[in-house]
């Protein structure tokens, strides 16, 4: 297409379609069917652009095709406004119906919510990428993915990656939304050193504790 809006498009043929969707519009307009002739106004809006990357319209021309589409596409507007007032505007009013329905409430409880497991989405959006970078970036981001879950410990079921040159998207199925126990020992300071005579914490101990989230 673009050699023929740049080599090979007839200029007088082109020309002539133009005056031809302009004439049919302004007909249009006269029957009072608004759609119909701003319909003609986008063709002829489409045959000027052809003429305008032939390189037939000057700078005095542009300004007369403008003029003449504009005066087109205002008097569609104007006349489908009166068309819509002369219907009451249909599509604008809107009345609320008086409906009442019964509430149910279906709030879950923490419990049961950190119970049940989900499917996760992880959708990015990207630049544009070409293919091969595509298949290369989900694969990552869906290994990254089930890295980042397995240190978190996230239990999950079956992870499936998929991609398109502007978007990345990864889709974790059985998700736990809490993260599995885990028991750890740490050597803390010894006994001598963690409490006083009186019994009490030292400083040490403080600082062990404070160190490993211990409460």
């Amino acid at each position: 297409m673009s050699a023929y809006y740049l080599e090979h498009a007839n200029v007088d043929h082109i020309q002539k379609h133009f005056d031809d969707f302009e004439e049919e519009a302004r007909s249009l307009l006269s029957l009072g069917l608004p759609i119909p002739a701003y319909d003609q106004v986008l063709k002829a809006s489409h045959a000027f652009n052809i003429l305008d990357s032939r390189g037939f319209v000057g700078v005095t021309e542009r300004a007369r095709y403008f003029g003449r589409m504009r005066s087109l596409a205002r008097q569609c507007s104007q006349l489908w406004l009166k068309t819509r007032e002369e219907i009451g505007y249909p599509l604008g009013t809107y009345q609320e119906a008086n409906l009442v329905y019964p509430h149910v409430s279906e709030k879950l409880s923490r419990k049961e919510v950190l119970g049940q497991a989900q499917t996760f989405v992880l959708e990015i959006g990207t630049e544009e990428l070409p293919p091969h970078d595509v298949v290369e970036a989900t694969e990552q981001l869906e290994k990254s993915l089930v890295q980042i879950l397995g240190k978190r410990r996230l239990s999950h079921g079956k992870v499936h990656s998929y991609g398109t040159p502007r978007r990345l998207a990864v889709v974790v199925e059985n998700l736990s939304l809490k993260q599995m126990e885990e028991e750890v020992e740490l050597r803390g300071p010894p006994v001598t050193k963690a409490f006083d005579q009186e019994g009490k914490p030292t400083k040490a101990a403080e600082g062990f504790c404070r160190k490993n989230n211990v409460p």
